[in-house]
């Protein structure tokens, strides 16, 4: 067995605090503005 697969560099597991830090998501309610429902008359292309 060869000492180069041996010579890899230890992995160190240093474990990163992963601070899971909760941005206040702010619900700004958008005012939707309702369309008005124009009904386009669809014309049925009979021949």
């Amino acid at each position: 067995m060869p000492l180069a697969t041996l010579k890899k560099a230890p992995i160190t597991l240093h474990p990163t605090p992963h601070t899971p830090h909760p941005t206040p998501h702010t619900p700004h309610p958008t005012p939707h503005t309702p369309l008005p429902h124009h009904p386009t008359p669809h014309a049925p292309q009979i021949p």
